[in-house]
């Protein structure tokens, strides 16, 4: 099956509101048991986020969305930053005071 180049020309802007944030991974045999410890391995870290990742993917197909993710000012909001330029996506929107959050996933 092919996708018509026409099916993939937006007819209107395409915006994308929402968040991007840091995704920490940690990798674990098991879960521990209650009240008890478990070693983790560093899994890495991304930028993620339901809204990052649309526009990442809009970007990647050339559909170039409207950015409406606010980026912080802290260390994830710079590493948002980066990646967002990475990724051809412009940062329109900057908090003065906030950074972007994280979220840690044990896998």
């Amino acid at each position: 099956m092919t996708i018509s180049a026409d099916l993939l020309s937006p007819q209107r802007p395409i915006v994308v509101i929402g968040a991007a944030f840091g995704d920490i991974i940690l990798h674990l045999d098991a879960l521990p048991q209650s009240g008890s410890d478990v070693s983790a391995r560093d899994g890495g870290r991304q930028i993620g986020g339901c809204a990052f990742n649309v526009a990442r993917a809009l970007s990647r197909l050339e559909l170039f969305p409207i950015n409406a993710i606010p980026v912080g000012n802290g260390d994830w909001g710079q590493a948002v930053a980066q990646k967002m330029a990475l990724e051809n996506l412009p940062v329109l929107l900057r908090h003065p005071t906030h950074d972007n959050g994280w979220c840690l996933a044990l896998v």
